[in-house]
């Protein structure tokens, strides 16, 4: 009988109550989701110890001795509870690395939490297929564009009210596909307006403002390639959120780009780019082969590599600011300099 993972949702619900286990393997589509959740366990770590108790590494930089980051584990956190490591790039990481990483799961340090952060791990390898024995996997799973307008009827109806089908589209293109998004958003649609109908309007004057229109409103100008606007929403969204708001863009830009991608492989098979093979609304599936149009096979290659770099380089601790806005500037333009740099 498989081993069966762990849902997001319970993950959380065991930093809420600070009870984290040893060590997770995250991985997954979602890296949207997967970066909220651990923003959330960070703060099991009070901020004037955070420098001390936690710990970040890249692993495609560890090329051989795991003991950097098994050392650190093993030491006693100061002044707190919890010592918390996070390991990025984790399917990255290499054979030799991993073996030393196996024998600590098999002996973890109670104290120590370490998140392994992965895209597409390789469960044939020993360190994956060992966290995921241990039941200590995260599938943070991709949510398909045209699953969702249903799932928002249903949700409002449950919560106590109506909507109509195109409130349910714009709904989904300002708030996008995170489930937990999209229900605070119906939560407080039901405070405004009771067991009213609800329309586009309603959800207009209710969540226009909210962040996750402006990262709709960036990523819908960046795809179009309508510079002066998408700088003028970066502005204005970073001045809200910062770094931290940085990454969620670059995650949504990328999931965009990989779209637009996907749009021109299948007109240039002579395939329909339509919803179902986009696996998205009609609605959506149009605007994506529209903004295509306006994107050559080389560029999308192009864009991915930047705005992998990017997120590499918010992460390495750079201004995201910076980062963010030389990022976008470059992908509106219709020029990709030889080499794609961010700083």
């Amino acid at each position: 009988m498989p081993v069966k993972e762990l849902s997001p949702g319970y993950v959380l619900a065991q930093a809420e109550k600070d009870s984290l286990f040893p060590f997770y393997l995250f991985y997954g589509e979602n890296q949207f989701l997967l970066e909220k959740t651990i923003n959330r366990i960070k703060r099991i770590i009070p901020d004037n110890v955070k420098d001390l108790n936690q710990h970040v590494f890249y692993g495609d930089e560890i090329k051989s001795d795991s003991g950097i980051i098994t050392d650190v584990a093993r030491s006693i956190p100061f002044m707190c509870k919890h010592r918390l490591i996070i390991v990025r790039r984790a399917d990255s990481l290499s054979a030799v690395a991993q073996k030393g990483l196996v024998s600590y799961i098999d002996n973890p340090s109670s104290s120590t939490c370490i998140i392994f952060a992965a895209f597409k791990p390789d469960f044939k390898r020993k360190l994956y297929s060992a966290i995921k024995n241990k039941g200590k996997a995260v599938h943070f799973k991709e949510i398909y564009d045209n699953q969702i307008p249903a799932w928002i009827k249903k949700t409002a109806r449950e919560t106590g009210f109506d909507i109509t089908d195109d409130a349910c589209i714009f709904l989904q293109q300002m708030a996008g596909n995170n489930l937990s998004e999209l229900a605070n958003e119906l939560d407080k649609l039901f405070v405004r307006y009771g067991n009213n109908m609800i329309g586009v309007k309603e959800i207009q004057e209710t969540v226009a403002s909210s962040r996750n229109f402006t990262i709709f409103e960036l990523v819908d100008e960046v795809s179009s390639k309508r510079s002066n606007r998408a700088m003028a929403i970066l502005d204005r969204f970073l001045q809200q959120e910062g770094t931290e708001g940085s990454l969620q863009v670059l995650g949504m830009l990328i999931r965009q780009i990989k779209l637009i991608g996907q749009a021109k492989a299948l007109i240039s098979e002579g395939l329909p780019a339509d919803a179902k093979h986009l696996k998205l609304h009609p609605f959506v599936a149009k605007k994506i082969v529209q903004q295509s149009k306006k994107w050559q096979p080389e560029e999308i290659e192009q864009a991915l590599s930047l705005l992998y770099l990017a997120d590499k380089t918010i992460k390495s601790g750079s201004s995201g600011d910076t980062v963010i806005e030389n990022a976008v500037n470059i992908l509106c333009s219709s020029y990709y300099p030889q080499t794609t740099g961010c700083q």
